[in-house]
């Protein structure tokens, strides 16, 4: 080992936040403690953004300062670029029963605690009131989600009485996943903690706006898209005011906006990040 270059790859975390020392099993115990030994017998460690740089430094403080740290952007698959005919994007939304007037907005990602999805459920069950010709569409894993929550979440929208407005879909193959983002009107991202949002580039890269938290670099990213689409603040009202804003738009701004999404997510090419970190693997400095 002592000649081997050792370099942790920090991607993100799949546990939840821990809010008390009940919430650690010891699954997740061992989890944390297999991280963490890693991380220390690491000389260098990749992220993919300032913010997993600081998350993964206040893990191992003081000893941070020992280690070196590099930035390697998560990329965006070409996919997600490529442009579908109107005719494909109508017949997605025929299937899933939706009409062509309908606006979307769509969560992908895991059903697990931390992700807002409560709240934006409520949310939207505020603003539906206004909007009427508004669905919601949550595509998930089935395989690493909480199916508890699923369950309370379905509850929640039988009791509001909006199950006619929500439309959950899983497991879809990545070719279907971008067509449903195609077909979006707004993509929402409410995680209390995320390290670089994968999601929040695919949505750009698909033409389609994000709304997000501030998590991880999406602060960086959506400032340079629309300052606005970023969430603050207590997170049910202020939702609802970023959906007042954001469809209230007339269209020549939210063409503005598919563009200016589009021209965002280039910046995050496969290419780069394997360049930079190519340059990190052959550095004389790990």
């Amino acid at each position: 080992m002592r000649n081997k270059k050792l370099i942790f790859l920090f991607h993100g975390t799949k546990s939840s936040l821990i809010k008390k020392i009940s919430d650690i099993d010891s699954r997740k115990f061992m989890i944390i403690l297999l991280e963490r030994l890693a991380i220390l017998l690491s000389s260098s460690i990749v992220v993919p953004s300032l913010f997993a740089r600081d998350y993964v430094n206040s893990l191992i403080n003081p000893l941070g300062k020992l280690k070196r740290f590099y930035i390697v952007p998560n990329y965006v698959d070409d996919e997600f670029f490529r442009i579908y005919s109107k005719k494909s994007l109508i017949a997605v939304k025929k299937k899933l029963n939706i009409s062509l007037e309908d606006k979307i907005i769509l969560y992908s990602g895991r059903i697990v605690e931390n992700k807002g999805l409560e709240e934006l459920i409520v949310a939207f069950n505020t603003f539906l009131s206004a909007k009427e010709n508004l669905r919601i569409v949550i595509a998930y894993p089935e395989s690493s989600s909480n199916l508890n929550l699923l369950n309370q979440l379905k509850i929640k929208i039988r009791d509001l009485g909006i199950s006619n407005s929500v439309i959950f879909i899983t497991n879809l193959r990545i070719p279907d996943l971008i067509k449903i983002y195609k077909i979006s009107n707004l993509i929402v991202l409410f995680s209390k903690l995320e390290m670089a949002p994968l999601v929040l580039i695919e949505a750009l890269a698909s033409g389609t706006p994000c709304i997000a938290t501030k998590v991880g670099n999406a602060e960086e990213i959506l400032s340079k898209v629309d300052k606005k689409l970023i969430l603050t603040g207590k997170l049910v009202p202020n939702i609802v005011n970023k959906f007042e804003y954001f469809f209230s738009l007339p269209k020549i701004n939210i063409n503005l906006l598919k563009k200016r999404s589009r021209i965002v997510a280039k910046r995050y090419s496969g290419l780069k990040s394997a360049i930079l970190f190519t340059q990190i693997l052959d550095s004389s400095l790990i």
